[in-house]
């Protein structure tokens, strides 16, 4: 079973196809099976954002076990030694940059697929520059609002 990540935007944004001879970030949208999932989301451009791993098991998740998500406390010494999860927390900030106002919020939601009914376990409001945390891992049934991708900077009119 692999983890995945949607997002809502409020307005449409540039898809990017899965390419399997260059693994990489891929936004997607949603397919009939995945639709259920819009209800966790107050934005209405909901997508699914795939890894190099094609699901979003490349990005940094943590799993919901006994009240917690330890996987947010506990790495082994040789986590993500080859940089690649953090890569794609690079290449998914990168892109919300380019494609969103600086005043435009962003949702995400994370889980196990075929859990797409669950609530949310977790409800936090973070900055975008918190993604690219090495310590940022994406909760299983935690769902995060970005109120502004870009603060301090006035959009020009």
């Amino acid at each position: 079973m692999c983890f995945v990540l949607y997002m809502a935007a409020p307005r449409s944004l540039p898809l990017i196809k899965w390419d399997e001879k260059n693994p990489a970030l891929h936004i997607e949208e949603l397919g009939e099976g995945e639709l259920e999932v819009q209800k966790h989301f107050s934005l209405p451009y909901c997508y699914h954002v795939g890894s190099d791993t094609f699901c979003g098991c490349g990005f940094r998740n943590a799993s919901y076990q006994n009240g917690s998500w330890p996987d947010e406390e506990w790495q082994p010494d040789d986590f993500d030694e080859d940089g690649d999860m953090q890569a794609m927390h690079e290449q998914l900030t990168r892109f919300l940059r380019r494609q969103l106002r600086p005043d435009d919020a962003v949702e995400f939601y994370g889980l196990w697929e075929d859990d797409l009914s669950l609530s949310s376990l977790s409800d936090l409001q973070i900055e975008l520059p918190r993604l690219t945390e090495s310590e940022f891992f994406f909760r299983d049934r935690g769902r995060y609002r970005i109120d502004q991708v870009e603060q301090g900077i006035v959009p020009n009119p």
